[in-house]
């Protein structure tokens, strides 16, 4: 894996937690496996991105990506669905840009 595969995981644009909100999102197990597993794609391809780049670009928090896969895979029962939501609601979508800008470069 490299850079490239570091954006977000849904590349048809399309937000599955659209219209949703936390009380929905935390009845619903599907859509938290699916947030959970892309959450866990993102923070595999973090670990993958070249130091050069991690070192370069200081506004994106690797480690906090890469540890939120760790996590997902190792203490998977401990996950809240109130934390996970208020990863994708606060902090994933400040990263789409600087992401996405990485990708274009890469190409």
């Amino acid at each position: 894996m490299d850079v490239s595969d570091s954006g977000h995981p849904r590349r048809d644009g399309q937000d599955p937690t659209s219209g949703s909100n936390l009380e929905a999102f935390e009845n619903d197990e599907e859509l938290i496996d699916a947030v959970v597993h892309n959450l866990t794609i993102i923070g595999e391809a973090a670990n993958h991105v070249p130091s050069e780049i991690t070192a370069r670009e200081t506004g994106i928090p690797w480690r906090q990506m890469i540890d939120l896969r760790n996590y997902s895979v190792h203490a998977y029962w401990n996950l809240r669905p109130a934390v996970i939501w208020d990863t994708i609601q606060n902090d994933l979508p400040p990263l789409l840009e600087p992401l996405r800008r990485l990708l274009s470069a890469a190409e």
